[in-house]
């Protein structure tokens, strides 16, 4: 690559860190460049991924106590600092923060939960069915198809997810296989809820059976069936408790529910997530 100081400052830090075996300065054509000797692992580079942070356009800091520690230590990030240019471990030593440059990455991982084992509960069921993956549990059964890109094993009480290969499609899916499978298997032994709030005068709901009405200040009230193996519960006439063991169906639910009503930002009226903090707008003035 062409060679400056800066760079050299960063390739200073990447052999220090021990992700290049090193660089010299040649001189090519009069023009002086960095040769680079890279470094490899059982015939795998090192280095799989170098992301740019901070731009010409868009200056990226951060402070010593927020310095980004990359994929639990599966990486680093690159400051120009002060004390000159150093990695995010030698920055926080050095107790300085700075402008982030770079984040560099020794094994390109799309998840970190994809590495984390699910355990299994002692309730649950797992079992395997013609590219299926099985849950039963005391609130049911529910199955996942699994993605070919990815290698599922039940090991005793323990389901590891691992890619088959290093291909983008296979580091892509392995998060998102992980989080289906605990989400079937917390399903059918806790199962999910999601709480909603009604905010307005006159606004409340009523459980008829499986039938949901809603009173929300139109002429008429709105009636939602409930599906069966969803529970609604009214704790009082403006909580709603919304439990099933399929956490896409009870989200759905909710949201669907909330889209009868959604809260307006000048006094809140509507129906929100307890978790939800509406942003509120001033009102116009006289």
């Amino acid at each position: 690559m062409p060679a400056s100081r800066f760079r050299g400052n960063v390739l200073d830090v990447l052999q220090r860190e021990g992700y290049i075996r090193g660089f010299s300065k040649i001189n090519i054509e009069n023009k002086n460049e960095f040769k680079i000797e890279l470094k490899y692992a059982e015939g795998e580079p090192v280095i799989k991924k170098i992301a740019r942070v901070s731009t010409p356009g868009r200056r990226v800091y951060s402070k010593i106590k927020d310095s980004p520690r990359n994929f639990d230590g599966l990486g680093i990030s690159i400051l120009s600092t002060s004390k000159g240019v150093l990695s995010d471990n030698e920055a926080r030593k050095e107790n300085v923060g700075g402008e982030i440059l770079c984040e560099v990455f020794y094994e390109e991982i799309m998840s970190i939960s994809g590495r984390i084992p699910i355990k299994v509960p002692e309730s649950a069921h797992i079992s395997f069915d013609d590219g299926f993956i099985v849950a039963k549990g005391k609130l049911g059964e529910l199955k996942f198809k699994l993605d070919d890109s990815t290698d599922v094993k039940l090991n005793e009480k323990e389901i590891q997810i691992k890619p088959k290969n290093n291909s983008k499609r296979s580091l892509e899916m392995w998060g998102t296989v992980r989080s289906r499978i605990f989400n079937i298997v917390q399903g059918v032994t806790e199962g999910f809820t999601k709480n909603l709030i009604l905010n307005g005068v006159g606004y409340k709901a009523i459980l008829k059976g499986k039938v949901l009405e809603l009173n929300l200040g139109y002429s008429h009230p709105i009636n939602f069936n409930v599906p069966d193996d969803i529970q609604i519960t009214v704790k009082k006439p403006t909580e709603i408790s919304i439990f099933g063991s399929d956490k896409q169906k009870v989200g759905q639910i909710a949201s669907n529910i909330r889209s009868f009503r959604k809260p307006e930002p000048y006094k809140g009226k509507g129906i929100k997530y307890d978790y939800e903090k509406i942003r509120r707008k001033e009102g116009k003035k006289k």
